[in-house]
């Protein structure tokens, strides 16, 4: 067996035995994954762990499907229900830079490029679809990208994001809900999941 195709076996090995040890939709220490159908949501809270105190808390996510049909995503797309059961839209970008300023929000982006290994557990989830590259919520203010925000997935592709959401709850040890609603297409995905924060 060729040694990339090994690690990457390894790697999927690793996801599916986090999967079995309790919470059925976790997939790595910080990764919790859920699905309808052919489409697949992913939430990891790495970024988040040490926000506790902030306004806003990061969530990377990937979004990808192998329905036979397009589906879309947008700021409307993602709300987060916090432990409390407040439902939260995503900020628009100038009032997460009022909240957060943009030297947390670049050192959120330097802390992903550092840890990029550890997140490939969620693209072998999409292995036979193709990444579109580029997509972002909210740009790295210290970085190229642009904000690209309204995004059309055709079949058997994915995208990952870092979506900043207002944190009321604090550190709470409850379950947050992310939700990807495309009423576009008709598509619906909850993933549940908690967060470990620092202490």
């Amino acid at each position: 067996m060729r040694p990339r195709m090994w690690f990457l076996t390894a790697l999927l090995s690793v996801s599916l035995l986090f999967a079995a040890a309790g919470d059925p939709n976790k997939v790595s220490d910080t990764g919790f994954l859920a699905a309808s159908g052919e489409v697949t949501v992913i939430v990891d809270t790495d970024a988040a762990l040490h926000r506790a105190s902030e306004k806003f808390i990061p969530l990377l996510v990937w979004v990808g499907h192998r329905e036979p049909k397009r589906i879309y995503a947008g700021r409307a797309s993602f709300s987060l229900r916090d432990p409390d059961g407040k439902i939260h839209a995503l900020p628009a970008f100038d009032a997460l830079m009022k909240g957060y300023t943009g030297g947390k929000l670049h050192a959120d982006y330097a802390r992903l490029r550092e840890q990029e290994a550890y997140f490939q557990y969620a693209p072998l989830r999409y292995l036979d679809s193709r990444p579109l590259r580029g997509v972002s919520f909210f740009p790295d203010p210290g970085g190229a990208e642009i904000l690209y925000d309204q995004v059309e997935l055709p079949s058997r592709t994915y995208f990952r994001a870092l979506l900043y959401f207002p944190n009321p709850a604090g550190a709470s040890a409850g379950v947050y809900t992310l939700v990807y609603d495309d009423a576009r297409s008709g598509t619906r995905v909850e993933v549940p999941f908690s967060i470990a924060w620092a202490r």
